[in-house]
C-alpha cells in the first residue's frame, strides 16, 4: 500500500492547526485515502486537533494517530523512522522538518522524506538577518552547504518553504526543483476584514501577543522607551498578552516591573494562555502590533493576522518577516537590537508619521494565506505515487552523492532578487 506517515513531533504553538488543515481537507475531499495515511504526533497535538473536529471526524482521526510521546525515543528521528517501518509507509512527510535538517544530510533513509521547512535562511546573506561577524558568516556558509546536501540526496523528495525566494534560490543555485513554495496557512476567523481603529485615546497602544519570550524583542522595546522624552512616554501604552515560557517568567516580570517604574508609559502584562479569538481581540484593540523577533528568520502567523485585521506592524527588518513587511507594505521594519532605531519608530507612530502601511495591499497579502492553498501542495505529494525504494536507492551508501538536476533543467526565470532583504549569498552567485 502506498501509505504516508505525516509526522510533527514538536510541542506547543499553533502546530495543531497545520495537522487539522490537512486532515480536514482529506476527510472532506478524499476520505478513502485516509486508509493510506497515518499521523505521528505528541498526545498534546492530537488532543488539540480532536477538540475542534466533529464527532465522526474526531473518531476517524484518532484511529489514524500514533502517539509519539508514548514510545521510547518517540520524538526523535529514529522514533519517526521506527513508526514508518511499523506501518509500512512508503514516505514520511514532516510538518516541521527543521529539527532534523542537519541529521537528514547523512541519516540512511528507508523511505522517501519530505517536509515543511519553516526557517530556511540559506538564501539570505548573513548580514541581512543577523549581526555581521565571522561567526554569523560561517553559519550562513554551513546552512547553504546543508541545503545543497539535502537537495542532492535522492531520498529527499520535497522541501516546502514559506519563502518564495528560498525556492527560487534553490532552483537557480542548486539546480533542483525539490524546494517548493507553500503559503503559510492561517485560520481565518468567521468575521474577517479590517476592523475600525478604536476611538481616539490619550495613549497609542502597542501590543506584543502570543507566546511570550525575550526573543520577541521585549527588552529592546522597553529599553527604547527610556530613550524617549517624558511627554512622549505619557502617550504610550504597551500591552503584553500571552503565556510566558516558564524559564523566563521571573526575568520578564522583573524587567517589566522596572520599566513601569522608570518610565511614564503604561505597561500591562497578562501572563496567561490566550485563545486565537483573544489574540485577534488584542490585535484589534491595539494601534500597532510589535514583531521585533530576534535571531528568528521564519514566517509569522501574527503578521498575517495583523494584515487581515487592518493593523500595521513594527517588525524586525531581518529574514522572511522583514522582507514580507517591506514587500507587502505591512508597516515599519527596524533592527530589533537597535534601541535608538526602535525609539525613532515609536516616535513616528505616536506622531502619526508614515509607517509604510497600505491597507489594500495588506488585505491582498492576507488573502494569499488560506489553508486550502497550503493543503493543496501537501495533498498532491500524498496522492502522488512514490517510486519503489530500490528504484531511487534510498538509504544506499551513495545516496548523499546523488547528482543534481542538469544545469539545462533549471528554470529560466531570474532569481527573486527583487524581494526586499533578499541578497544572493556571497560566493554562490554563479552556483
Amino acid at each position: 500500500m502506498n501509505s504516508t506517515l505525516v509526522a510533527d513531533v514538536g510541542h506547543g504553538g499553533h502546530r495543531h492547526l497545520h495537522v487539522r488543515f490537512l486532515f480536514d481537507f482529506i476527510f472532506s475531499k478524499d476520505r478513502e485515502s485516509l486508509a493510506r495515511l497515518w499521523f505521528y504526533l505528541p498526545a498534546e497535538t492530537a488532543r488539540a486537533v480532536t477538540r475542534v473536529l466533529g464527532e465522526e471526524a474526531a473518531a476517524t482521526f484518532s484511529a489514524r494517530v500514533i502517539q509519539a510521546d508514548s514510545r521510547k525515543n518517540g520524538c526523535s528521528l529514529n522514533g519517526v523512522l521506527a513508526a514508518v517501518r511499523e506501518v509500512s509507509a512508503r514516505q514520511v512527510l514532516f510538518l516541521d522538518i527543521d529539527r532534523f535538517i542537519y541529521r537528514l544530510t547523512w541519516q540512511p533513509l528507508p523511505v522517501a522524506v519530505s517536509g515543511v521547512w519553516f526557517r530556511p535562511n540559506f538564501h539570505y546573506s548573513s548580514a541581512k538577518f543577523l549581526h555581521e561577524g565571522a561567526w554569523q558568516r560561517a553559519i550562513g556558509i554551513l546552512k547553504r552547504g546543508v541545503a545543497r546536501a539535502l537537495c542532492a540526496r535522492a531520498g529527499i523528495r520535497r522541501l516546502f518553504v514559506f519563502d518564495a525566494a528560498a525556492a527560487d534560490y534553490a532552483t537557480h543555485h542548486f539546480g533542483t526543483d525539490k524546494v517548493r513554495y507553500l503559503p503559510d496557512p492561517f485560520a481565518f476567523p468567521a468575521q474577517t476584514g479590517p476592523k475600525p481603529l478604536p476611538e481616539r485615546r490619550e495613549r497609542i497602544v502597542f501590543a506584543i501577543v502570543g507566546s511570550i519570550s525575550r526573543r520577541k524583542g521585549i527588552f529592546s522595546f522597553l529599553a527604547a522607551l527610556e530613550l524617549l522624552a517624558p511627554e512622549d512616554q505619557l502617550r504610550i501604552e504597551l500591552r503584553i498578552v500571552g503565556r510566558t515560557e516558564e524559564s523566563e517568567t521571573a526575568l520578564l516580570t522583573e524587567i517589566i516591573t522596572r520599566a513601569s517604574e522608570s518610565t511614564l508609559a503604561k505597561i500591562t502584562y497578562r501572563n496567561e494562555f490566550v485563545s486565537d479569538e483573544a489574540i485577534d481581540l488584542a490585535i484589534v484593540e491595539a494601534d500597532v502590533l510589535l514583531l521585533l523577533y530576534q535571531r528568528f528568520i521564519g514566517s509569522s502567523g501574527l503578521m498575517i493576522r495583523a494584515a487581515l485585521l487592518g493593523r500595521p506592524v513594527v517588525a524586525t527588518r531581518y529574514g522572511l518577516i522583514g522582507a514580507t513587511v517591506q514587500r507587502h507594505c505591512l508597516g515599519l521594519t527596524v533592527d530589533p537590537y537597535d534601541q535608538a532605531e526602535i525609539a525613532r519608530a515609536i516616535t513616528r507612530v505616536i506622531d502619526g508619521g508614515p509607517l509604510g502601511y497600505d491597507a489594500a495591499a495588506a488585505r491582498r497579502f492576507a488573502a494569499m494565506h488560506s489553508p486550502e492553498l497550503y493543503v493543496n501542495g501537501l495533498y498532491e505529494l500524498i496522492a502522488d505515487a512514490v517510486p519503489e525504494v530500490s528504484a531511487i536507492g534510498l538509504g544506499a551508501a551513495g545516496d548523499s552523492q546523488a547528482p543534481l538536476a542538469p544545469a539545462g533543467a533549471r528554470a529560466a526565470s531570474a532569481p527573486a532578487q527583487s524581494l526586499p532583504g533578499y541578497v544572493p549569498a556571497e560566493g554562490s552567485r554563479h552556483g
